[in-house]
């Protein structure tokens, strides 16, 4: 048995798992100790023995075993009854212990970014290195967040059906965005895509507008991942390298969710009640414009730069500055947008960040500057930790026209 094939699946089944004990014991802390050391038994007999015919269900199994034994061992709980040791939890609770669990983790006592970092960690399933990188902060400082976190966290009285706290919001739609985006373009690995993180946060998005029916926010994010899914299957070639937007054959988006997103999307405006335009409703109009262009050539840059422009008094980040500068050169203003970008170097908020070296190479290509450009594509390649965006750097870098003497 391959190890790669395991690590992969123990990635996959954590979230479910975790979420699922948590609704059984309430403590993170064993939860997190007892799916530990049934990952350490499932890597040493799946490779004797080969993975089993389901092995979210051999999980379960372990799992609950070392949970039930910590809880006894620890003395901090009385189980009145044991979990059903024979299979894992009903295929329908997944979705409902994951909301919860989530719920959890953003409504508990605690700063903003150990929530984040908890929920990122229980929820999504990053490695602590990954959360790291995220918050750019060195990976001790992110587990002893973490260990802080989850010693903090106990279980909530509330039942599942309640909605959110009002202050929790926020914090569990961004956790959703995430995991969308991670889902949508992997930090790493081979693939491009991670389709059931694309899956896991549209559905629980779907879970949470039936919560909050009247939060527009709520449905302008559904509406954004409906939206940004349409073009998943379009996203690669058959050969699976990275395709972008001028690249893709448009005839390959999943029309019907497209339809899912523009209803999701007219639903949050018309909840606003007066209140201004939420960030993830600016995000859903920018990706409704793409979505209903025809051709790359007849996408509405200015409208998209304009909306930008909007999204910045939301959210003034400079992944969303980098966002309007690509968008101010596409809509013809290529000087401005290169101005902007190198307003952001001077500033050196994105130094690390393969997203904007490709960015500003892709325009310095389009001014001439051959050889400024081939420099800001191979640092966006040595940059990239996702292995088909590498490539697709480097087929760009290829692509340039020969050097100039």
């Amino acid at each position: 048995m391959h190890a790669l094939i395991i690590e992969r699946t123990l990635r996959l089944e954590r979230p479910r798992l975790v979420a699922s004990l948590y609704r059984l014991t309430g403590d993170l802390e064993v939860v997190e100790d007892a799916v530990q050391e049934a990952s350490l038994e499932a890597t040493v007999q799946w490779v004797r023995d080969g993975l089993p015919d389901n092995p979210g269900a051999w999980l379960q199994v372990v799992a609950r075993r070392r949970a039930i034994d910590l809880l006894r061992r620890r003395r901090r709980h009385q189980l009145r009854e044991v979990p059903d040791m024979l299979g894992p939890a009903p295929s329908q609770d997944d979705r409902a212990d994951r909301l919860h669990l989530l719920l959890a983790c953003c409504s508990a006592a605690l700063p903003e970014r150990a929530r984040m970092a908890l929920a990122l960690r229980t929820f999504l399933g990053l490695s602590t290195r990954e959360i790291a990188r995220a918050f750019v902060e060195p990976e001790a400082t992110t587990a002893q967040r973490r260990v802080r976190a989850r010693k903090a966290l106990k279980r909530r009285p509330a039942e599942l059906a309640s909605p959110p706290a009002p202050q929790a919001l926020p914090l569990v739609l961004r956790v959703v965005y995430l995991t969308f985006n991670e889902g949508y373009l992997a930090a790493e690995g081979d693939a491009l895509v991670r389709h059931h993180l694309l899956d896991d946060a549209i559905s629980l998005g779907e879970t949470l507008v039936e919560l909050v029916p009247s939060d527009p926010e709520a449905w302008g994010l559904l509406a954004l991942m409906h939206l940004h899914a349409s073009r998943r299957e379009a996203r690669v070639d058959v050969q699976g390298r990275l395709l972008t937007l001028a690249e893709q054959d448009r005839t390959r988006w999943d029309a019907g969710s497209i339809a899912r997103g523009r209803a999701a999307l007219d639903r949050a405006l018309s909840l606003h009640r007066g209140a201004g335009t939420g960030t993830y409703q600016l995000q859903a109009a920018i990706a409704a414009l793409h979505a209903g262009a025809v051709s790359a050539a007849d996408t509405d840059w200015v409208q998209i730069a304009a909306l930008y422009r909007r999204l910045l008094d939301f959210e003034p980040s400079p992944i969303v500055e980098l966002n309007a500068g690509i968008a101010l050169a596409m809509s013809g203003d290529l000087e401005g947008g290169l101005a902007w970008l190198n307003g952001l170097e001077r500033r050196g908020v994105l130094k690390r960040s393969h997203l904007f070296a490709s960015a500003k190479g892709l325009l310095l290509a389009e001014t001439g500057a051959l050889s400024q450009a081939r420099r800001y594509l191979a640092r966006a390649r040595a940059l990239a930790t996702n292995a088909r965006e590498r490539e697709h750097l480097t087929r760009r870098i290829t692509a340039l026209p020969p050097r100039r003497t």
